[in-house]
């Protein structure tokens, strides 16, 4: 587990170093620094979207797989989170934790904006999956690579979005964390084509995360977390029901 504990110290330096940096920027600077960020994050995100979902033939011809699941899980997920208010609900939480450790956080730079963006950018694909299984069969390596660019991440986001980035590290601890004791426990059990799905899943709602940056638009991506369970749910009954 020793890349989970690098990861979250890389994501806990990362942002204090962004924190301290942000007394020197000017508000105009973050607001571009973080449209540029949403441009990475979109770059980042359809680059995995294309290895997670497109492949090359025999005949050298593309295809695409997961595209009928993609929009199911998608559309019945994303219902689920706004029946549920779960963007609401986690508001709440995370706006106590705001009110008990930090006493002045501008509109700007939301406090819950920065904890959700900055957990799920470093949470979906395929590094943080299998980076944690082989973190559990004695290899960390994938994760520390995965650290540095988190690390650099969240330098920026912290920058630009606040206080918020630096509580993803406990996002980060008990999401890989529990990959890696499922690793330890049941050893490889997560199967290439759901960690392809999942990282078309999750690189999809980067992009919601990207958008959101660049347009300044309000989509809850909190909302659309039920997916995540649904695909989950679909890939165990695909296993031991067909």
């Amino acid at each position: 587990m020793i890349g989970t504990v690098v990861n979250v110290f890389a994501i806990i330096l990362g942002s204090i170093i962004g924190l301290l940096f942000k007394k020197w920027i000017k508000k105009e600077y973050c607001d571009r620094v973080l449209k540029v960020i949403g441009i990475s994050v979109l770059v980042i995100s359809i680059v995995g979207i294309i290895k997670a979902m497109i492949s090359i033939n025999d005949d050298n011809s593309l295809s695409s797989q997961y595209e009928l699941l993609l929009i199911v899980v998608l559309a019945i997920g994303t219902l689920i989170g706004e029946v549920l208010k779960i963007d609401s609900g986690i508001n709440k939480v995370v706006g106590k934790i705001e009110n008990k450790f930090v006493k002045n956080v501008d509109e700007s730079n939301s406090f819950s904006k920065g904890f959700i963006s900055a957990s799920l950018v470093a949470c979906v694909g395929a590094m943080a999956i299998v980076g944690s299984i082989n973190d559990s069969i004695g290899d960390p390596s994938m994760l520390y690579i995965k650290s540095v660019i988190d690390f650099v991440t969240m330098i920026f986001f912290s920058a630009t979005l606040g206080y918020g980035v630096l509580f993803s590290s406990i996002t980060v601890l008990i999401y890989q964390g529990s990959i890696t004791i499922l690793g330890l426990c049941l050893g490889n059990f997560i199967s290439t084509e759901f960690i392809q799905a999942f990282s078309a899943l999750g690189y999809t709602m980067m992009i919601v995360i990207a958008f959101n940056f660049i347009a300044d638009t309000k989509i809850k991506v909190a909302n659309t977390l039920p997916s995540i369970l649904l695909l989950i749910i679909y890939f165990i009954i695909k296993k031991y029901l067909f």
